[in-house]
């Protein structure tokens, strides 16, 4: 009578190590090579030839006449096209290199016009970054890639007041989809060193961006803490939205009041931070988390 149990026991350690084969084979395209066909070839097995994935090689020149092939990766929408011709191409095609083996990488972030650049020499972390709406640059010859921050939002909706929680008076933005935005509307209500910030990635495939966001020496640093460990235990393939956030952290899951509040206003995040509230916001979701969330809010609320 076991003997069925036994069989979907051994098929699903049979698939569990066949995932894990596959999640080792892609954890082994580690490091960059300095060939650049082989970083091309790497590149396309693990992002495909889907027709929003953007390959280009052009070359660079130097001013002895010699050149490199450079490559670079992104994908059309994350990143605009003209961005990248005014950013990337022009100020690395327009004018040639000065013969310096020793810092050529230098050389090519103090000509790029990006907000940010980053080295990367780790195959499978350029790879989430291009997917996050980054630019890889890669040179001939060298095992280190360039990550450049040119990525776009203008598919982003306005910030504007959230309709669940219209008000009277006050403020009339709310928070959006894009944790970034989201955290600079806190900063300009709250522009204090103490106000911290906390990024946690979660989702072993969609790696989300998790963002813890409390006021040093105002929230409880305990609950900091077990904030923090009850996010890293989350092992998950995907988050969706903060509705998986708070059923994976929920104290009481079947209780009838919530231990977790949630917001769309940054004036409401904001007054609970002064209040020693953490808050928890995810990209991709406008909706904001807070603990803990006392009795008395509640019926407030209601």
């Amino acid at each position: 009578m076991q003997r069925p149990y036994k069989l979907k026991k051994i098929l699903k350690n049979v698939q569990n190590k066949s995932n894990e084969q596959k999640s080792d084979r892609y954890d082994q395209l580690n490091p960059f090579s300095t060939k650049l066909d082989e970083n091309e070839r790497n590149l396309k097995e693990q992002l495909g030839n889907s027709p929003d994935i953007v390959y280009r090689r052009f070359p660079i020149h130097f001013q002895n006449g010699d050149l490199r092939q450079v490559l670079i990766t992104f994908i059309d929408g994350l990143v605009l096209e003209m961005t990248v011709r005014e950013s990337v191409l022009k100020p690395l095609v327009d004018e040639p290199f000065s013969k310096n083996e020793q810092e050529p990488l230098i050389q090519i972030q103090e000509k790029l016009s990006a907000k940010k650049v980053t080295e990367e020499s780790e195959f499978t972390k350029a790879v989430q970054e291009v997917l996050k709406g980054k630019l890889l640059l890669l040179i001939e010859g060298f095992s280190t890639g360039l990550i450049v921050h040119i990525e776009a939002f203008e598919f982003l909706r306005a910030v504007q007041e959230p309709e669940s929680e219209k008000a009277v008076r006050g403020a009339r933005d709310g928070f959006i989809e894009s944790s970034a935005v989201n955290i600079s509307l806190l900063r300009r209500r709250i522009s204090h060193p103490s106000l911290q910030f906390d990024t946690i990635k979660i989702g072993k495939i969609s790696q989300t961006a998790i963002v813890i966001a409390y006021i040093k020496g105002l929230a409880d640093e305990e609950l900091v803490s077990r904030a923090r460990k009850r996010l890293g235990q989350i092992k998950v393939d995907g988050i969706h939205g903060s509705g998986d956030i708070e059923q994976f952290i929920e104290d009481h899951p079947y209780s009838i009041f919530s231990t977790i509040g949630n917001t769309e206003r940054p004036d409401t995040a904001a007054a609970l931070l002064l209040d020693g509230r953490i808050l928890i916001l995810t990209d991709g979701d406008p909706v904001c988390l807070y603990i803990p969330l006392f009795f008395s809010r509640q019926l407030e609320n209601d």
